[in-house]
């Protein structure tokens, strides 16, 4: 049996277009959470606000789940 480390590392050797993607991924979701600790720290009583961290929010878990994706699946 493979050594799931070792098996990680070859799967992400073999393919460097999926390490330009996750790269890409990760950046998405660094910029996301910047933009949702905005909100966190200068929250507005307006609804409008709270509608856009939710979309934040939901950005960076689909984001979060890409990533885990192509951390396994590279």
């Amino acid at each position: 049996m493979i050594n799931k480390s070792k098996a990680f590392f070859i799967k992400l050797d073999l393919s460097v277009q999926n390490l330009k993607v996750l790269a890409v991924a990760n950046e998405t979701i660094s910029s996301n959470l910047k933009f949702l600790f905005y909100f966190l720290i200068r929250p507005d009583p307006l609804d409008q606000n709270l509608k856009v961290l939710a979309v934040a929010n939901e950005t960076i878990s689909s984001n979060l789940e890409f990533l885990i994706y192509f951390s396994v699946y590279a």
